[in-house]
């Protein structure tokens, strides 16, 4: 868990008016379904512009994740959406590690 914090603390520096500053990013990324915006570090530049970070479950899909999952398995997905609209997909293990689902590992 506190690998995952780490990594998304770099990228999401502050909460926007969808998540309460009360509640943590700790707390965000254990929910089920979850939706916030954050202010993200964007361009080399600190919290520059908006990200909407979303957390839901999803069908294993990638060779990776069905190996770990099982083929009918599910995993919690972390979507962020890019100030330019670049999206990125991380799929949450049960340890709390980020696998790029865009990275041909997966």
């Amino acid at each position: 868990m506190k690998n995952l914090i780490n990594i998304l603390g770099v990228a999401l520096l502050g909460f926007g008016a969808n998540y309460s500053h009360a509640e943590g990013i700790g707390t965000f990324i254990n929910q089920d379904n979850a939706t916030a915006s954050f202010n993200c570090a964007y361009k080399k530049v600190i919290a520059s512009k908006k990200c909407t970070v979303s957390i839901s479950n999803i069908k294993a899909s990638t060779a990776r994740t069905k190996q770990f999952f099982g083929t009918n398995g599910s995993h919690p997905l972390l979507k962020i959406k890019w100030p330019d609209n670049d999206i990125s997909q991380y799929a949450i293990l049960d340890s709390n590690e980020l696998w790029n689902l865009e990275d041909n590992k997966s």
